[in-house]
């Protein structure tokens, strides 16, 4: 009984531990992320027009840059966790088959955009933009690798250092009239800075990564990554494709549109590293400790669900209530019309916030049913945006993300209810309903103080809220960790 115990008490301190990581890798992306594009949106060179041209590069790169990638990170992180002996063959292997599929991507986005209607500008920005993402994607491969050792601080490392530089390149930008063209490459600059500082740190702590060619090893890694290649191309698509769809579609100012489309995503997107780190964090823990078959497995998503519930929907209220001044408080008054479209892709933010659902079909080894869910999903987002861009313009977007996630959950929540017999998965609904009235009241009485001072209040009151909906004797386990490793830091 004592080492069962003990295991279980390694097991929450290495959750934790690793939460703590993965959590200051998220305020390290959010801080960056906000930076960049707030300091890009606001420089004197760049418009509405000239942001939608850059965001609209960064939008359909990340449709090919999928291809890639091919759902090979999810696969060795669950894999290597689960046989560390996996490593060098699966890394390596995995490696050179990316190097493939990038080239073939390449050229596939190199022909799209010959086919497209694009102006010169816009063309060199996507190109420029385009090759800067597909070495992002490499050092999101190698970080890949240090999630699978549970090396979350490495990590945290590569992703200061991309977000800092970055920063401070951008930043430079000022003295030298700025535009979308010298922003473009901005990012290749830094891309390439962040691919040379993961592959040190990886080959440094965990191992050199090279090419190995090995035709049936690749044959079992390209059929085992297959579901998760679809899921990744299906998920990718339905955030990436409408920003595409919405210039194609639009019948006055295309660029314009996508410019306060993609402003209000930015914001939109900040909260949504709180799901991915979750993943990151427990993807391989909960693949060691589990398998595919482990009887634990639906007690650790539950408490991992109400979190994520709870705060998505109190997210969600707060950037309803106070999209418009969110938007005006970070870019100003050129972007200002972004507000409206910001406080509908609100009402999403509790469904994008269903990283345990993600981790229960991916641990289960259900992939395929993530990928025929994905292509309804997607199927929803493109006949939607057909029917409403035309009637609403941009404001057809922001409508169609939430019909198109409506249909995306139902068939989720139908499948959960099959195998578990319950639909929430764990969330405490009275609880989080109760914080909902409280915060919406406390959104009312302070809606007419400045967002500067309160947003640091809301985040503190969300995540307060968010805590005491954890039943008491959870706080305790994860106050009493805190408490231990406080005392021992003392005692040291």
């Amino acid at each position: 009984m004592a080492s069962i115990e003990n295991k279980i008490n390694h097991n929450l301190s290495l959750a934790i531990r690793n939460s703590a990581f993965g959590f200051a890798s998220l305020a390290c992306r959010l801080v960056g992320s906000s930076l960049i594009f707030i300091v890009i949106a606001r420089l004197p060179g760049i418009g509405v027009i000239e942001f939608g041209q850059i965001t609209y590069a960064i939008a359909l790169s990340g449709l090919f840059i999928i291809f890639s990638e091919f759902g090979f990170n999810p696969l060795i992180i669950r894999e290597i966790a689960a046989e560390p002996k996996r490593l060098k063959l699966y890394a390596r292997s995995v490696l050179s088959l990316r190097l493939i599929l990038s080239f073939i991507g390449f050229l596939l986005f190199f022909a799209f955009l010959k086919y497209v209607n694009i102006e010169n500008q816009g063309h060199l920005i996507c190109v420029v933009i385009g090759i800067a993402f597909y070495l992002g994607s490499f050092s999101g491969y190698l970080q890949a690798i240090l999630q699978s050792q549970e090396k979350m601080h490495l990590e945290l490392l590569c992703i200061v250092v991309e977000n800092v530089s970055m920063v401070i390149i951008i930043l430079f930008t000022f003295f030298f009239k700025p535009n979308a063209i010298k922003i473009a490459f901005v990012f290749l600059i830094t891309k390439t800075i962040s691919l040379i500082i993961n592959y040190i740190v990886c080959g440094r702590f965990v191992l050199w990564v090279y090419p190995i060619f090995n035709t049936q090893i690749w044959r079992k890694l390209f059929l085992e990554a297959l579901p998760f290649a679809l899921a990744g191309v299906i998920t990718t698509g339905i955030v990436q494709i409408d920003t595409v769809l919405l210039r194609e579609l639009s019948m006055d100012n295309p660029e314009l549109n996508v410019g306060l489309y993609q402003a209000a995503m930015r914001l939109f997107l900040v909260p949504m590293l709180l799901p991915q780190i979750v993943l990151k964090v427990f993807l391989p823990q909960l693949s060691r400790m589990h398998g595919n078959k482990g009887t634990g497995l639906l007690r650790n998503l539950c408490q991992v669900n109400n979190i994520l519930f709870t705060l998505g929907l109190l997210i969600g209220l707060v950037t309803y209530f106070r999209g418009n001044d969110l938007v005006y408080f970070f870019y100003g008054e050129k972007l200002a019309d972004a507000g409206p479209l910001l406080k509908v892709l609100g009402i999403t933010i509790m469904m994008r916030f269903g990283a345990a659902y993600n981790l229960y079909f991916t641990i289960r080894n259900r992939i395929w049913f993530r990928v025929w869910t994905g292509i309804v999903g997607l199927f929803a987002v493109i006949l939607f945006n057909f029917l409403l861009i035309p009637k609403f313009g941009v404001m057809g977007v922001a409508y169609a993300s939430v019909a198109s996630h409506i249909v995306y959950w139902l068939p989720w929540l139908i499948a959960i209810y099959k195998y578990e017999k319950t639909i929430w998965l764990g969330w405490r609904i009275l609880p989080a309903l109760i914080s909902f009235i409280i915060l919406i009241s406390f959104l009312y009485a302070t809606s007419h103080f400045s967002l500067f001072y309160m947003l640091p209040v809301y985040s503190l009151v969300v995540c307060l809220l968010t805590f005491f909906t954890i039943p008491s004797v959870e706080r305790s386990k994860i106050i009493s960790q805190y408490t231990i490793r406080g005392a021992c830091s003392n005692v040291k």
